[in-house]
């Protein structure tokens, strides 16, 4: 059985969904010795979604050697046309996605109607979707009930050197790519409440500058506030960088509007981080309010301030929600057991 694996880049992954996406594909490559061939985007050579589509339809007659084509659900925009003509002209061909969240949620107006109907018609087109998320699960039986699903749970490799005592409270933490759906306006938003409301601390933002435009946008607002001594941006730093950030934080600051699952809030609460997050999508089969962390009401900046203001008053509540974080953490499924 011969595979195809087509992927943006396959060197390191950037995302929680790529770090699932990459031990999978590692785990076919070895049991699937010489069976697996790679097409990454710097094969292709082109410039936008328009030309990586006529790449890709170039290749069609190659493409069609394979028995199984393997990508991710979030490549719909150039690889819907490729996959109806695959399945059209040589139907015995397996196609297998994972799929980690609807994107067409994150977008707005008419673009998201746009979008709604290419990411359903790509995953229709599909023979199986895999899936590490419960919430992703059910949104996917509602919208495309006749695909196949195979639910792969994440595994998390457990470390035994972490320290959960959290006393101070006041280093702040955000762990995500710097772009419109992870709602860091929310974020300056709350340094300037608790700046305001006299509170000594530092908001510390690490991630990959994905959005430059929106990047600009958060500094304009921080300037704006003059709030620059309470925020730093990292950009994308090493593994070991972020264990010493994760380990001299207190809280976990997430305002995403749409996560699929957020494997960093289960990252977060392996050092022992309570989480303040917005009620919304997968988030709380995760944040469990008053066990883990708290849930304020999704895009309700003003119960998203109060609740990391509580927890910067009350060293109590902390403490017990970082025991309950890393209590999450140490319940959750091992890497030993991943597919």
């Amino acid at each position: 059985m011969s595979i195809l694996i087509i992927y943006p880049q396959l060197d390191k992954p950037y995302t929680g969904g790529q770090v699932y996406d990459f031990a999978f594909i590692d785990q076919l490559e070895y049991l699937k010795k010489g069976s697996c061939t790679r097409l990454v985007d710097k094969d292709l050579g082109a410039t936008n979604s328009f030309f990586y589509i006529l790449k890709y339809i170039r290749k069609i007659k190659w493409i069609s050697n394979f028995d199984v084509v393997v990508s991710n659900s979030r490549l719909y925009p150039r690889l819907l046309l490729l996959f109806v003509l695959l399945k059209f002209f040589s139907g015995k061909r397996k196609c297998i996605v994972f799929h980690h969240h609807f994107n067409f949620m994150t977008q707005k107006g008419l673009k998201k109607y746009i979008h709604k109907y290419l990411e359903l018609s790509f995953l229709k087109t599909v023979d199986t979707v895999i899936i590490p998320s419960p919430y992703v699960r059910s949104l996917m039986i509602k919208y495309c009930p006749t695909v196949n699903i195979e639910y792969l749970e994440i595994a998390f490799k457990h470390q035994v050197d972490i320290k959960i005592d959290k006393r101070k409270g006041n280093q702040l933490l955000f762990v995500g790519s710097v772009e419109p759906r992870k709602g860091l306006e929310y974020l300056i938003k709350m340094v300037d409440f608790l700046v305001g409301n006299g509170l000594q601390f530092h908001l510390t933002i690490v991630g990959t500058l994905s959005f430059q435009s929106y990047y600009q946008y958060l500094i304009s607002m921080i300037n704006e506030r003059k709030i620059n001594d309470y925020v730093t941006f990292t950009g994308k730093i090493s593994d070991s960088q972020l264990k010493t950030i994760y380990g001299k934080s207190d809280i976990f600051t997430f305002p995403s509007l749409h996560e699929g699952y957020g494997m960093v809030l289960i990252e977060a609460m392996s050092y022992g981080l309570p989480v303040v997050a917005f009620d919304n999508s997968a988030i709380p089969y995760t944040v469990k309010n008053l066990e883990n962390g708290l849930l304020a009401k999704n895009m309700n900046i003003e119960d998203f301030n109060s609740k990391v203001l509580l927890l910067l008053k009350d060293q109590n509540l902390l403490g017990q929600l970082s025991r309950g974080a890393f209590d999450t953490y140490t319940k959750s499924r091992t890497v030993t057991t991943q597919v």
